[in-house]
């Protein structure tokens, strides 16, 4: 099972979805595992089982799992997210939500570096993680219509902040992450 987990197929972006199916495989046995160490426990055998390999089967699947899983999960939210309407766009949670994620970036950078995976999802959070300060920023309730004007002019764009049709989809358009630390500035001046 150790050598099913460790497989290279897992390494590409088809077969990503089919390590999840094991995830069945791997409970069981790991249940298997538990019990013999509780009948080891009965019978006075403490530390007799080599567990080792069991041990190192979960683990790695559970960084492969961890890593198809967020993929999955982040490209749902991801889509919820650019649906948003800007005026309904609460950032604070969506940033708490994006550093998870970035939490198993970097678990998956380590312990599957060799894996053309890890980037695809790093790339995915990386757009979020870069551009929800600025989001932050834009949604801050200090903002004056000479902030707006200051942000119209930064962007070169005609962003109204009151348009229903305005979605968090559009600021990425807008190329938001090129103009962060200017529109946190700006945000910030709005406070003072």
């Amino acid at each position: 099972m150790l050598n099913e987990v460790q497989d290279k197929k897992w390494l590409t972006l088809e077969q990503g979805a089919d390590i999840i199916n094991l995830k069945g495989k791997v409970d069981e046995l790991d249940a298997r595992v538990n019990q013999m160490s509780v009948f080891e426990d009965v019978l006075g055998m403490n530390g007799e089982g080599d567990f080792e390999t069991m041990f190192t089967l979960k683990t790695e699947y559970q960084t492969r799992y961890s890593l198809w899983n967020s993929i999955d999960q982040f490209e749902a939210l991801s889509k919820e997210w650019e649906l948003l309407q800007f005026k309904t766009i609460d950032a604070k949670p969506m940033i708490q939500k994006t550093e998870q994620f970035i939490r198993v970036v970097n678990q998956a950078e380590r312990n599957l570096s060799e894996n053309p995976v890890v980037p695809k999802l790093k790339n995915m959070v990386w757009q979020y993680k870069d551009a929800l300060p600025a989001v932050l920023a834009l949604r801050s309730p200090f903002l004056e219509p000479e902030h707006w004007e200051s942000i119209r002019a930064l962007m070169n764009v005609d962003i109204d902040p009151e348009d229903s049709r305005l979605k968090l989809r559009d600021l990425f358009a807008f190329n938001i992450n090129n103009f962060a630390p200017e529109l946190i500035e700006i945000s910030t001046q709005a406070l003072q």
